[in-house]
């Protein structure tokens, strides 16, 4: 959460709700202004990993200081720490710590400033423990920052959120390799990292998936649980008011479920949540009383999915994802819908591949010009950016 985009949210958080009353008390009368039209391409992006590589996760602080995350794959086909930096004109590979022998992988990326960025994800599993990885920026190299871990068999870190430089939020789940799924959720307080205490919904499988703040007492984090064994994904939300977290209550698409991938907020009453349902994409929002389901289109009959979602402004929302067709040798394709301030609807988005599919999208501050990063043909990276 960088100084710009702060200032630039505190401005939405005026403005934002104004719209959506006047929207739906009398939408005859007045609609929200679209946003500019612009168009979706693919940007060139190294794939260094001798097998694959693919990116997980995005942070944008200026048009020329973008930060995206993931994974290569070497000879061996062992997991890497893969980062790349966009410098305004050109992706290119930052050097990134790989501390065990055998898999590290980073899965989410936020970025406060040009010089405090972290990365989070795990590391390790190969006959041993999954430990939780965390990764720093100070302006000129990356460095592997301690964290702790469950006596669970395997941690994970999937997403992170940078309030101020004191205070970090990284959420995920554990293992104890019975079944038994538990949410992960772990602070930075400017010295050091700590597990926070955070609630589970299912007896069997929870987990946290995305994170976002408001504030240092709101703070939102989403995922997914099992009710029972044999049902579907139910939607898990949790939030911290400053002292604890505490699940709060969050619809399913009928029978089908749901899980959420992603979560951003524009303000206090404006967050929106992302995932699918059955193969179907599912949006939830807050406003600030109750989490509702959002109706949101799709391209396929088989699988539509959400991935991450993105505040540009007001009346510019990204979410991202991927779809495929109604065989299993059915393309995957990109998938990009946008909020106009009124409705969802699908935005073309180009594919290198048979095999195309999203996983984060960032807004670039005090502009529409938005990045979405994911995987190529299963083995290649994938950038994509908007301009209006």
């Amino acid at each position: 959460m960088t100084d710009q985009y702060r200032t630039f949210r505190s401005f939405l958080c005026i403005v934002a709700p104004l719209l959506l009353i006047i929207i739906f008390l009398n939408p005859g009368v007045i609609a929200a202004k679209s946003p500019a039209q612009g168009s979706w391409k693919i940007v060139a992006s190294p794939s260094p990993g001798a097998s694959s590589s693919y990116f997980n996760g995005v942070a944008a602080i200026s048009a020329s200081n973008v930060w995206a995350v993931g994974v290569e794959n070497n000879s061996s086909n062992v997991p890497q720490t893969l980062i790349e930096h966009w410098n305004g004109s050109t992706w290119s590979i930052v050097a990134s710590p790989g501390p065990d022998p055998n898999n590290n992988i980073l899965n989410g990326v936020a970025a406060f400033s040009a010089s405090s960025v972290w990365a989070v994800g795990n590391v390790g599993g190969n006959n041993g423990k999954v430990s939780t990885l965390i990764e720093y920026w100070n302006g000129s190299a990356w460095s592997v920052v301690p964290s702790p871990s469950t006596s669970a068999i395997e941690n994970i870190l999937n997403s992170v959120v940078a309030i101020s430089a004191t205070n970090v939020w990284a959420v995920g789940y554990t293992n104890d390799g019975t079944g038994l799924f538990q949410t992960l959720i772990e602070h930075w307080n400017g010295t050091k990292w700590s597990i926070v205490s955070s609630p589970n919904a299912g007896s069997s499988e929870n987990a946290l998936t995305s994170v976002t703040a408001i504030s240092a007492n709101d703070v939102w984090a989403v995922g997914f649980y099992y009710k029972t064994n044999s049902s579907p994904t139910s939607t898990l939300i949790e939030h911290w008011n400053g002292t604890k977290w505490s699940i709060v209550s969050s619809p399913n698409a009928s029978t089908r479920g749901g899980s959420l991938q992603g979560v951003t907020a524009i303000c206090a009453k404006n967050i929106w949540a992302v995932g699918f349902a059955s193969g179907q994409t599912l949006i939830e929002h807050w406003n600030g009383t109750k989490w509702s389901i959002v109706s949101s289109p799709n391209t396929t009959s088989a699988l539509n999915a959400f991935r991450g979602v993105a505040v540009v402004s007001a009346n510019l929302v990204w979410a991202v994802g991927y779809a495929r067709g109604v065989t299993p040798s059915s393309p995957v394709q990109t998938l990009i819908e946008q909020w106009n301030g009124t409705r969802w609807s699908i935005v073309s988005s180009p594919n290198a591949s048979s095999s195309s599919l999203l996983f984060a999208v960032a807004g670039v501050p005090k502009t529409q010009k938005t990045w979405a990063v994911g995987s190529n043909n299963g083995y290649q990276t994938l950038t994509e950016f908007y301009t209006p």
